[in-house]
């Protein structure tokens, strides 16, 4: 599938693989599917109309499979509408998808997919797209709604930009330049550019004329902590491959802003921005705020390791240290991810969504002893027994241990009767 206009560049999907450990596990919170989706707008100049690419990623290990002959299959139920500002429907498309692996582990390593894209052609106006994703052997459902407005604020009578898609790879070959699309905005550790594909349009070009374009990332305080200008001749249609360095871009949500002038003309400019993500790991696992993540290691760091990475004078002196911890614990280095670090923060999301109460579930007695042991074998209830006070008991087979939860207030704040560092201990040896 290629990009449009001129035959330069082509899209290239692919699976994304990672490695996974069978130690660790952590079973999935809301059984839906999950998928990431990226609605981009082109400009087709002359024309009223503008071509709408919907990119959807399926993650298989939130699908079922079944086993057929040497492979294992899924099939989801897509469906996506184009509807107008006046909440029409434009148009929509509904489709099944089948998809398969080659083994069973592979259902459910984490970030294993497949990209999908459907093209619209539409009218130049603001749209909301609806994505609906069923899979089909469960019947469970995620659906996710978007504003598409980048037709309407991307152009105007002299200029135009496209939507801003990020790259996860650039490979070029003397047949053409291969790019490998980045869906979710994410930037993880160990990369030191920012790559973008867009297009810029030149409605009413003159001779000699110039486009100077103006790139700056900008952070959620509003500080400018990247910007350079670039000039291009003059031409009704630029693909634009463009490459950042990152090294200084902090923590959390930073803003892409690209702004197109006239040289001729300064006053003929647009604007068109992308979202970016920086986060530590290159998992599912965003972690944007390095000082919480640090607070969020102390069931397995030593004191020392600890203090040290909560009292280092800079985000950067924690970053560094907090990297280095977690190199240390990596079990399997020759891996493209951190498994542990992946279950260990995993398992902290998982306990914000279930024993949050009074303060985050990763705090909780309950919090804590998921995250370190992992999810029992079997749980017994008692929330009404006579003359008692709700209790929740947690069995662990392979460590022949049980934990007992009690709520003594009465509001969901279950604690454990015993301590079990003894256990802990065990465990880390």
């Amino acid at each position: 599938m290629r990009i449009p206009a001129p035959k330069l560049f082509i899209i290239v999907f692919v699976f994304f693989t990672v490695s996974s450990s069978q130690e660790y596990f952590t079973p999935n919170v809301d059984q839906s599917p999950k998928f990431e989706k990226r609605i981009l707008g082109f400009f087709v100049p002359d024309s009223t109309y503008g071509r709408l690419d919907v990119y959807i990623k399926l993650f298989s290990n939130t699908f079922h499979f079944e086993k057929k002959g040497t492979k294992f299959n899924s099939s989801a139920e897509i469906s996506i509408l184009i509807i107008n500002s006046d909440k029409s429907i434009y148009t929509e498309k509904i489709w099944i998808e089948q998809f398969n692996v080659d083994t069973y582990d592979e259902t459910f390593k984490t970030n294993l997919g497949q990209v999908i894209q459907r093209t619209f052609s539409v009218p130049l106006a603001n749209y909301s797209v609806k994505i609906s994703v069923k899979d089909l052997s469960t019947k469970t459902i995620s659906t996710e709604e978007i504003l598409f407005n980048d037709f309407t604020l991307g152009r105007n009578e002299y200029l135009g930009i496209s939507s801003i898609l990020l790259l996860n790879n650039i490979i070029r070959t003397n047949s053409g330049t291969s790019l490998t699309p980045n869906l979710s905005n994410v930037i993880g550790e160990g990369k030191d550019t920012l790559k973008i594909f867009y297009e810029l349009y030149n409605f009413v070009p003159k001779i000699n004329d110039s486009l100077l374009v103006s790139y700056q990332i900008i952070s959620s305080s509003n500080d400018t902590i990247y910007s350079k200008n670039k000039k291009y001749l003059s031409r009704t249609n630029l693909q634009l491959i463009e490459s950042f360095e990152i090294t200084k871009i902090p923590l959390g949500k930073s803003k892409l802003k690209i702004t197109a002038s006239s040289l001729r003309n300064l006053k003929e400019n647009i604007s068109n921005s992308l979202e970016i993500i920086s986060r530590i790991g290159n998992g599912l696992i965003e972690i944007t705020d390095i000082e919480l993540a640090i607070q969020q290691t102390k069931y397995i760091a030593t004191d020392a390791e600890y203090k040290e990475m909560v009292f280092a004078k800079s985000k950067d002196d924690k970053k560094n240290l907090f990297d280095k911890f977690w190199k240390k614990k990596d079990k399997l280095p020759a891996t493209e991810i951190n498994e542990y670090f992946l279950e260990y923060y995993q398992r902290i999301e998982y306990s914000n969504k279930m024993f949050s109460h009074f303060t985050e579930g990763w705090r909780t007695d309950m919090g804590m002893a998921f995250i370190l042991l992992g999810p029992p074998n079997n749980i017994e209830r008692h929330p009404f027994e006579i003359n008692a006070k709700p209790f929740e008991v947690w069995s662990y087979y392979i460590y022949n241990r049980q934990l007992i939860f009690i709520d003594q207030s009465g509001f969901g704040d279950y604690r454990l009767t015993t301590p079990i560092w003894d256990l802990i201990q065990r465990i880390s040896k």
